[in-house]
This record gives C-alpha cells, structure tokens and sequence, in this order.
C-alpha cells in the first residue's frame, strides 16, 4: 500500500458539489447562533460573487466562499415569524400528517391556512399538543379561536420543525372539523391492505413500514422499537424509499438494452420513486429522500462511474437552498449521516466482502449496509434522543431482510388484483410478526438501551474524526504489481 496527497484531491476533484455544500453549511450554522443583518449577508454574498467575476484566478473559491453569507441569508428569511405568538385569533389549521400518540396527549404537526386577523400568518406552521381522546389525520381541517405560544422550555421532539409556535388543544376547546378526503391514493391503499389483514401488531407494523400509516401503531410498540434502535423503521423515511429505488432499478434492468434505454430508464424510475412517495402520503421525510434520490438517479444516467458523495452534496446544498431550517430537522441529520455512512464506509466494506453468489451477495450487502448506517447515526441519536440503543447495532443489520420482504410484498399485493393480492400480503404480514418478535425480546436486554445524551461537541468531534480518517483513507492506493513475462 502507498500514501499519496495525489490521491486524495483527485479524490476531492470527482464531488465539487462539497465545496457548496459545506460553506452553505456554515453559514447558516453562523446565522443561528449570530445576529446579523440578513441586508448585511446579501451584501457579503453580492460582493464574493463580483470577486469571482472580476478576478482571472480563484473563480472557484470565490464562489464557494460566497456560498457562507448566502446559506445565512437564507436562513434568516426562512425563520417563522412569531407575530402569532401570544395572541388570541380565529385561524383554520391544516394537518400535515396524522396526530401520534404520546404520553397522555396526541400530537402533530399543522399549517395555518386562513387567519383574517392576521393574514401574514398564514402558511406558518405551528405544533399541535391534544387531548388523547383527539386524533385528526393527514389533511383534516379544524377552525377555532386559539392562541399559539413560543416554545420555552418545550421537550425534546419540538425542536427541528421550523414551527412559529406550540397549540394546546383539549376536550374544552371548540373547533369545526372538516375531515380530510378519504378518497386518496394513500387512503385507499391503506383501506385495501387493511381488508386483506388482520388487525395486530403485525399488520400496524406493515402499514407503518410499506406506506407509512403510523397512526395505528400502538404507543407500547412504539416505545419497542425506539428501545431497540429501530424506531426509524416504523415511519417512512430514506430507508425505505432506498429500498424502493433499489427495487424499482432492479426491475428495469432490461430496458437499457433498447435504444434510448438508459434515459427510459432513469425516467421510469424516477416516476416510480415519486409515485411510491404518493402512495405513503407524501410524509416529509419520504419527499426529501425521493428527491435525493432523484439527484442519484440523474447520477447513473449521466455517466457510468458517479461520485455517490457529490450526488448526496448535490441533495443537500438543493435541499438547504429551498429549506435552510431543515439542517436542524432530526429527520433530515439522520438520513444524511446514514446516507454519508454507506457512501463513505458501507460501499468499501461491500467491496470487500464480494461474493459470486448472487444471492447470498444480496442478504451480505443489506445487512452491511444495516450495520454502518446503524453505527453511523449513533452519535446523532444520543445527542437528539438521550438514548444510546445498543441493540440496534444488533437487530437493525437483521431487520434489513425483513423491511425489504415486507415493503416489497405489501406493494406487490398492493398492485395485484384479489385473491392474488390476498396470497402475496401473507409473507409480508408473517415477516412484520417475526420483527416484532424480534425487536420486543432484544429490547428485553438491560444492555439493549441506556439514557445519556453525547454533547453537541461531543458529535461534532465525532464526526470531525470519522471525516478525518475517511480523507486519510482516500490516499492509500494498493502497489501495483510489476508486469512479468507470463502477463506479457
């Protein structure tokens, strides 16, 4: 093996997009803890840009540097405003998903989308605390006179929405409810696998998993799954629209043997990607790892050989240019660090442990790809959740099986007509049970979770490590072996 710098800024020269994406990281990091003048980060952005059309040398510097104030600007307009707080008004509120139970009291997440008293707060979005006798679903509406407060001292699971503010609601409170059309691809889906199943733990599992119905999960299995460090499983997120991507590529195989194949093939799996995301509802966290995904599908069409860490760049900067405040969404730090994770340490470890036989390769690659992703949110999930899931670095390696066969089988019987529809739900419905076996008796362990929560600079330094060896990494090149007679 040798070392050289050479290596790794070839390295560096196949994913530019980092040299965007990291600044406009920065900045908007620089934003949230400093006040400046959102005119004042324009300026310093406008300036940078003139420098890299000015100058003959040092374009490209210019203009990632002007990436900083940009990503702060950004985010100081992305802010929600907080004229609503503290004042009492008539508004009507849209709920983007399904409430969750919790301790004692449901929650969800909603948009204002009338308020006449002050019409500047329509379109903010504010979180919605309620009385457990209340559940709404995903785009019903209600209408009352209600008063939205800032979150002071608020638990944990608030942070990261980008919300205005905290709605109480409970049985006092009056309100005009409009229920949302049942009549949608996700209702319907969630109607037909519902008529094929059992009601159970299994079938909540499976609706939770394939299209991402969490409102029938019970609080009790909830709290199974997070103590095992596989709470990610039960809402539809990159994992599952990765799996998805996978499928849907595997599928069309076939169609870049014909002219013109690879660019069918990009849109049909593309068009697919999306369509499953409407299947589940369109979540959030699906539409943002479908847009990821995007961006790597448009990867494999243009060329052969795709930088993996410039698609997920690409994604990022994207996503943060139309959404600053999603750098601190949990959802969205997680799927990032899982998807860098695979990139970075999951790819090379797959390499290395090749095997011909196909199937056997496909059970060694899931269950490497569970491990380093499971092992590369640990630190995230400590600082986020205070939980340290040891368990999951245990059962989210073997879980990878099971998600794929369930997600699989429930939209195959999804796509298929009675009774075939009726025999092909059985193996997702049987694996969901197994998984749940599974993931309740290794939660049982003391070992499977403990509580401490790892210093934010505790994660950076983390992860400042993990980046440090992965460059280091990158310059070792294996010696190649001189040519002999015999090669000749």
């Amino acid at each position: 093996m040798t070392w050289s710098m050479t290596h790794i800024c070839r390295r560096f020269g196949q994913m530019p997009m980092t040299a965007v994406a990291v600044p406009l990281v920065v900045g908007i990091l620089v934003a949230s803890y400093i006040d400046v003048p959102t005119a004042l980060w324009w300026s310093c952005a406008a300036l940078c840009v003139g420098a890299s059309m000015l100058l003959h040398t040092g374009r490209g510097v210019w203009l990632a540097l002007a990436m900083l104030p940009l990503g702060a600007a950004l985010f100081n307009m992305d802010r929600p405003s907080d004229e609503i707080c503290g004042r009492p008004m008539w508004m009507t509120l849209c709920f983007d998903d399904a409430t969750l139970q919790g301790e004692g009291r449901n929650r969800a997440s909603a948009e204002i989308v009338a308020c006449e008293a002050l019409p500047s707060a329509v379109g903010s979005s504010v979180f919605v605390s309620c009385d457990a006798s209340l559940h709404f679903d995903k785009g019903d509406r209600i209408t009352l006179y209600g008063e939205v407060v800032r979150f002071d001292d608020t638990p944990q699971w608030y942070t990261g929405l980008n919300c205005a503010g905290l709605l109480w609601l409970n049985e006092a409170t009056s309100f005009e409810y409009l229920p949302a059309d049942n009549d949608s691809r996700h209702a319907r889906a969630v109607e037909k696998l519902s008529r094929l199943t059992p009601a159970g733990d299994a079938r909540a599992t499976m609706l939770s998993m394939a299209i991402g119905e969490r409102g029938r999960t019970q609080p009790s299995l909830r709290d199974t799954y997070a103590q095992s460090g596989t709470a990610h499983l039960l809402a539809v997120s990159g994992l599952h629209v990765g799996m998805f991507f996978l499928l849907a590529n595997f599928l069309l195989t076939f169609i870049p043997l014909a002219r013109g194949g690879n660019l069918l093939r990009c849109v049909a799996a593309t068009v697919a990607v999306w369509s499953y995301v409407t299947l589940c509802g369109s979540p959030p966290s699906a539409v943002r790892s479908a847009a990821m995904f995007s961006v790597l599908q448009l990867g494999i069409f243009t060329s052969r050989e795709y930088g993996g860490a410039n698609t997920l760049a690409v994604a990022v900067a994207a996503m943060l240019l139309c959404a600053p405040h999603l750098l601190f969404n949990t959802g969205f730090l997680l799927s990032v660090a899982a998807v860098a994770g695979i990139i970075f340490w999951g790819t090379p470890l797959i390499v290395s442990l090749h095997t011909h036989n196909r199937a056997l390769k496909i059970v060694v690659d899931l269950v490497a790809i569970g491990l380093v992703a499971t092992v590369a949110v640990l630190p995230l999930t400590s600082n986020l959740f205070g939980v340290v899931a040891l368990a999951g670095v245990v059962v989210n390696p073997l879980v990878m099986l099971t998600a794929n066969v369930i997600i699989v089988f429930a939209i195959a019987a999804l796509l298929l007509p009675s009774p075939l529809a009726d025999f092909v739900v059985r193996p997702a419905l049987q694996c969901a049970e197994w998984q749940n076996a599974l993931v309740g008796r290794m939660s049982e362990f003391e070992w499977s979770s403990f509580d401490y929560r790892l210093p934010t600079w505790a994660v950076i330094g983390i992860y400042a490590l993990f980046a440090a060896v992965t460059i280091a990494a990158w310059g070792l090149e294996r010696k190649k072996r001189p040519p002999t007679i015999k090669d000749n």
